[in-house]
């Protein structure tokens, strides 16, 4: 196994153990999050939108 296999594999460290109750904190906000959205009615808009997504500029091509 190569050492970037290794240090992701590996059972967590110390420093994980502080970020616990933030990564709780988190997954709750998101169960809420998902929730309402859940539940939420859709609403018409009275205006046209336009979504244009995955923008790159340069530094996206093969070598």
């Amino acid at each position: 196994m190569r050492w970037h296999d290794q240090l992701w594999y590996r059972a967590p460290r110390y420093c994980a153990w502080p970020l616990l109750p933030l990564s709780l904190l988190y997954r709750i906000a998101l169960f809420f999050r998902n929730y309402f959205y859940r539940f939420k009615t859709p609403r018409q808009l009275s205006v046209a939108v336009v979504v244009v997504g995955n923008l790159t500029v340069g530094g996206t091509g093969k070598t």
